[in-house]
């Protein structure tokens, strides 16, 4: 698609019960009032504190969250995926 791009492959140690989390920028670069960005720091605070809840509460946190911070300047998305323990039922 872009013949003079390079891109890094690599790879993470995902396991079971750890959560992947691809964000947007309109997502992390929301700010409030005072001109103060809401930044990468609380999705990462915000993955923690929150990781034995379902995927979807975990979503509607971090969004609900993002929306009270301040207005949305570009569009925001985040994709959360979650390692299954072994023998886990779907």
């Amino acid at each position: 698609m872009f013949p003079n791009i390079k891109y890094e492959t690599g790879s993470i140690d995902f396991q079971p019960g750890d959560i992947l989390a691809i964000v947007t920028d309109g997502l992390t670069e929301v700010f409030d009032s005072r001109d103060r960005e809401l930044g990468d720091s609380y999705i990462a605070s915000a993955l923690t504190r929150l990781a034995t809840l379902p995927l979807q509460k975990i979503t509607e946190s971090i969004f609900g969250s993002a929306n009270a911070y301040g207005k949305a300047t570009d569009d925001q998305t985040l994709l959360l995926v979650r390692r299954r323990e072994q023998g886990q039922d779907a």
